[in-house]
């Protein structure tokens, strides 16, 4: 029996190798993507939740390589994960359906997550001045950040600030004058959150920014929780319309932010809009949105938008409204 040259069972071999790479890598797209289902039974499998748009777009860059290779079983296994994650992604890019009634009062609304450690508080500056806010709140106000804001003063006359080291303090700037504004009462986990209320029009508008801990570990995911929970209890308390606010540190597919916004019955401005990640700048490959704004149903959204870096781990998020009429 004659024998194959060395050379070719080499290239056989490294040819077999070479097919087990994209198995390999993919392997794990199937495996996040199922894991993600079960984000409510164990908190760890909740951080499998976060990233839909990653495990869509590996999906849709794994199929055609199958295909090309004729792995038709692994390609069959990246179309369901396209179509599974699809189903998470795509509706929040569908137009959303008209709101009745095209008369009401513009509102521009401004979220920065300013990194407590960020020098570059110019940028910061020089963005709102550029975006012309009616309100701007930011979130991990330090005290250098508070004395860095006085600039501000001018351009918005009524401002609430609460700073903390590290990252625990918020600010709120406003053009439109407060009939309340102070810090809200719910658990300091991550720092203060505010309510803010005041006159749209003929409309009484309540605003509350709230930021979460991040869940690194059990007992800030305990902690993120338990604050969403007393969010919800307190927004509920308040008048409609009304809006919350805040870096979230979740996203829209995270079991926990779905049974938050079904206790408070407001919606994303993200709807209609797409996913608009705005954090980490620091990695873009695994963007994720976690900076949110909801609204009463009322409240109609003109634009949304993620604005320009500016030193901080998180994009700022630019919304417009229209606040209609009683």
């Amino acid at each position: 029996m004659k024998q194959k040259p060395l050379s070719s069972v080499l290239k056989a071999l490294a040819f077999s190798l070479l097919l087990k790479i994209p198995k390999a890598a993919f392997l794990y797209v199937p495996i996040l993507t199922f894991a993600a289902f079960f984000g409510d039974v164990f908190w760890l499998l909740e951080l499998t939740t976060h990233f839909r748009l990653q495990y869509f777009v590996l999906a849709a860059l794994f199929l055609p390589l199958f295909a090309l290779l004729k792995m038709w079983r692994w390609a069959g296994a990246a179309l369901l994960c396209l179509a599974i994650n699809a189903a998470f992604v795509m509706p929040w890019y569908l137009p959303r359906s008209a709101q009745s009634g095209g008369e009401g009062q513009k509102l521009r609304l401004l979220l920065s997550n300013v990194l407590w450690d960020n020098n570059q508080h110019n940028d910061v500056i020089e963005f709102i001045r550029k975006e012309k806010p009616d309100l701007a709140f930011f979130q991990e106000v330090t005290p250098r950040w508070a004395k860095e804001f006085e600039a501000l003063n001018s351009e918005f006359p009524h401002s609430k600030l609460q700073p903390e080291d590290e990252a625990g303090g918020m600010a709120v700037f406003s053009r439109v004058p407060f009939v309340r504004a102070e810090l809200a009462p719910l658990a300091d986990y991550n720092g203060p959150a505010v309510i803010v209320q005041f006159n749209v029009g003929n409309r009484l508008i309540s605003i509350v920014s709230v930021h979460p801990p991040p869940p690194g570990g059990k007992l800030n995911f305990d902690h993120r929780t338990e604050i969403l929970n007393q969010t919800a209890a307190f927004v509920n308390s308040l008048p409609e319309p009304k809006i919350v606010i805040g870096d979230l540190n979740t996203t829209m597919w995270s079991p926990y932010y779905k049974r938050f916004v079904g206790q408070i019955g407001l919606r994303n401005v993200r709807e209609g809009f797409g996913i608009l990640p705005s954090w980490p700048t620091y990695l873009p490959p695994l963007f994720i949105p976690i900076d949110h704004c909801l609204v009463s149903r009322e409240i109609q959204v003109v634009n949304v938008r993620i604005g320009s870096r500016v030193g901080s781990d998180h994009l700022p998020l630019v919304v417009d409204l229209q606040i209609p009429g009683q």
